[in-house]
């Protein structure tokens, strides 16, 4: 009779497993909004911050980023990526296994993909926070936000991406990380 207690115990365990995994995969299908953007790592230095198009456009509060992200199916090695072309949006989305989202306008779009890296556990989102010129590089923000220190994760190693679009540029780029949060925030 001690097994059935247990069986049930499993039973339970899988359950909230499951549902904590479909909870953790279906938000990676819909647009996240973009935090308010992420200040410069270096705020001694002056930062003009311009919108990442042509000059010709007026300077303007800076715009949620449509952007997704996902548990699964990024590199297990830090990395970067811009797309530029059709195809190689269409290629990207396919190496995640998910349905392209948006139609890349490539006159006008471009997206950025930032990769984690090979994680721990489930829970960890890579978001694309802000981009702005700064001395004629385009410069995109991003974070990745691990699981609180209660929160219910998938124990299997994941390899966490984000991507988001912005306006077209033929400028350099670089990517930087935004600072970290002091923990509890």
């Amino acid at each position: 009779m001690k097994t059935i207690p247990r069986f049930l115990a499993v039973i339970a365990t899988a359950l909230s497993l499951a549902s904590t995994v479909l909870a953790q995969l279906t938000p990676s299908l819909n647009p996240i909004p973009a935090p308010t953007p992420a200040t410069p790592a270096q705020p001694a230095q002056a930062v003009v911050r311009q919108p990442a198009v042509a000059a010709a456009v007026a300077v303007s509060a800076p715009k949620e980023l449509p952007q997704w992200h996902g548990p699964n199916g990024g590199d297990p090695d830090f990395g970067t990526e811009v797309i530029r072309s059709a195809k190689q949006w269409e290629t990207f989305w396919q190496r995640v296994d998910k349905a392209v989202p948006h139609k890349l306008d490539e006159a006008t779009e471009m997206a950025v993909v930032v990769f984690a890296g090979e994680r721990p556990t489930g829970g960890f989102i890579v978001k694309i926070t802000d981009s702005f010129v700064e001395k004629e590089t385009l410069v995109v923000v991003y974070e990745v936000q691990a699981p609180g220190r209660e929160t219910f994760v998938t124990q299997a190693l994941t390899h966490p991406w984000g991507t988001a679009i912005l306006p077209r540029s033929d400028r350099p780029m670089v990517f930087r990380q935004a600072a970290k949060k002091p923990a509890g925030n």
